[in-house]
């Protein structure tokens, strides 16, 4: 029932002078793209920061090819784009790539 009510905020948003909205939870399984369009793999979680309520990161799971196991990185908030139905990395797939992985259990207090 709370997720129709943020979508429904969303989709008012929208059509409205009112900046558009998209629901904190939606973050998780969104598709993230490079800056070419070319897709890196899905966000996990969006890391907020307490005092100001900013995102700090997010954590983007991409699968490794010809596996199906999944690695963790962390992109800046500084580095990514958010519209209402993807996240665009404002990086190269490359450069994607060569950021650290993340442990699944141990994630840094910054990206």
């Amino acid at each position: 029932m709370y997720e129709e009510g943020g979508k429904s905020a969303s989709e008012a948003s929208r059509g409205s002078p009112a900046p558009t909205l998209f629901a904190a939870t939606a973050i998780g399984g969104m598709p993230v793209e490079d800056l070419q369009g070319q897709p890196l793999g899905k966000a996990v979680e969006a890391l907020i920061e307490c005092t100001s309520g900013t995102v700090s990161y997010v954590v983007v799971a991409s699968s490794r090819l010809g596996s199906v196991d999944e690695s963790l990185r962390a992109i800046p908030r500084e580095e990514m784009s958010f519209s209402c139905d993807r996240l665009v990395a404002l990086i190269q797939h490359q450069e994607f790539m060569r950021r650290p992985e993340l442990e699944s259990g141990n994630w840094p207090a910054q990206a």
